[in-house]
């Protein structure tokens, strides 16, 4: 098996949001996908998912909670670099996420980790927070990825203080337990948007896709209500998005969620990720983090 020394943990706001980081991974950095049993996973995120199944099973909780485990959507590798990608749930990302690093932060804390199911291999770890600019701008964004995750464990963790990544939107800083960075999707000539704006752009010059948003637009109404707030109108304008990908990856997925579509469903690939600023920006990001880290 291989013996990664650098592993990263990303988490994404939604399973599209995980998907199309995989797909990124994958088509344009040459990542392939992993199938792990859980004590293949890298110490100690095999123990804390070992624990997490004790746990629940102990709890004889309905099936339909005990399903909700806090796994990785996706696992990636090229070479020594290993990439899990988590889905955060949207808004509830402390809920989900802080618990999770409160267990792997605790067993990297512990004196016996540097020999743990380590061999002879040091595994250096990174973490990358994944969210939507929305209305709120890419400042306020990472500012509530700060104010969320300042303290783990009741130690402090992210500061209010970020240094660029040099030729991209992403920034980073170091923390006790690896480097970690912020990601927040934008418009790329605006401060507000989301994933499903960038992933727009990478359709700009197809007839098809304009002719599927006519559809979606005749056949459902958009409008915001008068009353609506901007972070309404920032949501619906991303739902309309959406129902309009999953249109258009309808034929290869028939019946298929976005997740699956950005994943099996060929609806992008490099050409189309040309095509978007944004999505560039992103790929370099994804470049120089999981080499530089």
């Amino acid at each position: 098996m291989t013996s990664w020394s650098n592993v990263h943990l990303m988490f994404c706001e939604g399973a599209h949001d995980a998907a199309a980081i995989k797909l990124l991974l994958r088509k344009s950095l040459g990542f392939s996908q992993e199938s792990l049993k859980v004590s293949d996973f890298p110490y100690p995120v095999s123990n804390v998912i070992k624990q997490s199944f004790k746990t629940r099973a102990s709890e004889d909780l309905r099936l339909d909670l005990a399903k909700k485990f806090f796994l990785p959507d996706f696992v990636v590798s090229r070479d020594s670099v290993l990439v899990m990608i988590f889905n955060y749930g949207g808004s509830n990302r402390s809920q989900h996420m802080t618990p999770f690093l409160e267990n792997v932060f605790t067993l990297l804390n512990a004196p016996e980790f540097s020999t743990s199911a380590n061999s002879n291999v040091e595994v250096r770890f990174s973490y990358t927070v994944f969210a939507d600019a929305d209305d709120i701008g890419i400042v306020r964004a990472r500012e509530r990825i700060s104010s969320e995750f300042g303290q783990i464990n009741s130690s402090p963790w992210l500061t209010r203080t970020w240094t660029a990544i040099e030729n991209t939107k992403a920034v980073m800083q170091p923390s006790v337990f690896g480097p970690v960075a912020a990601y927040i999707w934008s418009k790329w000539a605006e401060d507000n948007g989301t994933l499903e704006d960038c992933l727009l752009e990478c359709f700009v010059g197809r007839d098809r896709f304009d002719t599927t948003l006519e559809f979606i637009d005749s056949r459902f109404n958009w409008t915001p209500g008068e009353d609506a707030t901007s972070d309404e109108i920032c949501a619906t304008a991303s739902k309309r998005l959406k129902a309009a990908f999953c249109v258009e990856g309808q034929y290869k997925k028939p019946g298929g969620s976005l997740s699956v579509i950005l994943d099996q469903g060929e609806l992008l690939n490099l050409d189309s990720f040309g095509r978007s600023n944004a999505i560039q920006d992103c790929l370099r990001f994804l470049n120089t983090w999981l080499v530089v880290t």
